[in-house]
């Protein structure tokens, strides 16, 4: 719909542009070549007014379609906070399936994943990565990581 809608916009205004121009060339060449009727000289500021009005329109529906098409896409940023997901792109649209990969080298540390401080439930793929996805709301979000250092229980000795 958002292509169609910007070829329409286009279109129209080139189809605009052309007709003002051709309005002008009426305005502006023919006055002083016609040396004839009166009637031929109506004529031509009949033409000149018609192309000036088709002008107008086309180049007004032309920015109309423009417009609607750089306002029907709300797209809307997610912030990664400084790291690095595998399919990331800098927005989404509202309602659009997200999904992201994140590999985590370093062992012994649990990894929670936050979007706007939200923890979200992760998946695996089958080279062990983090598989992150989440429909993405209707504003600008904060995706995180939480990583918490893994440590053993220490064993102590029984006294007895």
């Amino acid at each position: 719909m958002k292509r169609v809608l910007l070829i329409i916009g286009i279109a129209s205004l080139i189809a605009g542009v052309l007709s003002l121009l051709y309005s002008a060339l009426y305005w502006l060449g023919y006055p002083g070549l016609v040396d004839g009727p009166e009637d031929l000289y109506r004529r031509l500021q009949q033409i000149k007014i018609r192309y000036l009005k088709i002008g107008i329109v086309f180049v007004g529906i032309g920015m109309i379609a423009c417009v609607l098409t750089g306002c029907s896409d709300n797209r809307y940023k997610i912030d990664y906070d400084g790291n690095r997901y595998i399919g990331a792109k800098r927005s989404y649209r509202a309602g659009e399936q997200v999904k992201l990969t994140y590999s985590y080298e370093e062992t012994g540390a649990s990894i929670y994943f936050y979007l706007d401080d939200e923890k979200l439930n992760v998946t695996y793929d089958d080279q062990m990565r983090f598989v992150i996805t989440f429909t993405m709301p209707e504003h600008d979000v904060k995706l995180h990581i939480d990583k918490v250092a893994f440590t053993a229980p220490v064993e102590t000795e029984d006294p007895d």
